[in-house]
C-alpha cells in the first residue's frame, strides 16, 4: 500500500484472522495488492467459523477519490463469509466514519467497532 503496509496473520485457536493496516493506499493498483494477499490468506480457512480482524488503528484518512476502493475491500468481506468482523479504530473520527460509511453501504454484517 504504497504509503502504507499491511500484514495477516491466522490464528487457528482463536479462529480469527487479523491483517494490521497502516498508512493508506494512493491508487488502484495497491488496493489490489492488498487484496490479491488478503484472498490468498482466506482461502487458506473456512472463514465461516473465523473472525476477520482488521486493525485500522494506523491507517490515515482515505481520499475521496480512493473512497470506492475503501466500499470494494468492504463488499470483499462480506462476500468472504466470516462469523463476524472486528474492526479496531483510531482516535481519528473522520477516519472513523469513512469507515463506518463504507461498511454500511456493503451492507457488512456483525462488525464489532473498538
Amino acid at each position: 500500500m504504497g504509503q502504507g503496509f499491511y500484514s495477516f496473520q491466522t490464528n487457528s485457536i482463536k479462529r480469527e484472522i487479523s491483517a494490521v493496516l497502516s498508512g493508506r493506499a494512493e491508487s488502484p493498483e495497491e488496493v489490489q495488492k492488498f487484496l490479491d494477499a488478503y484472498q490468498k490468506t482466506v482461502a487458506a480457512v473456512d472463514p465461516s467459523n473465523y473472525t476477520l480482524v482488521l486493525d485500522c488503528k494506523g491507517m490515515s484518512l482515505t481520499s475521496p477519490d480512493m473512497m470506492s476502493e475503501l466500499e470494494n475491500c468492504m463488499n470483499l468481506y462480506k462476500s468472504s463469509g466470516f462469523k463476524g468482523h472486528k474492526i479496531l479504530l483510531n482516535d481519528n473520527p473522520v477516519f472513523r466514519k469513512q469507515l463506518e460509511r463504507a461498511s454500511k453501504r456493503s451492507g457488512l454484517p456483525n462488525v464489532e467497532w473498538v
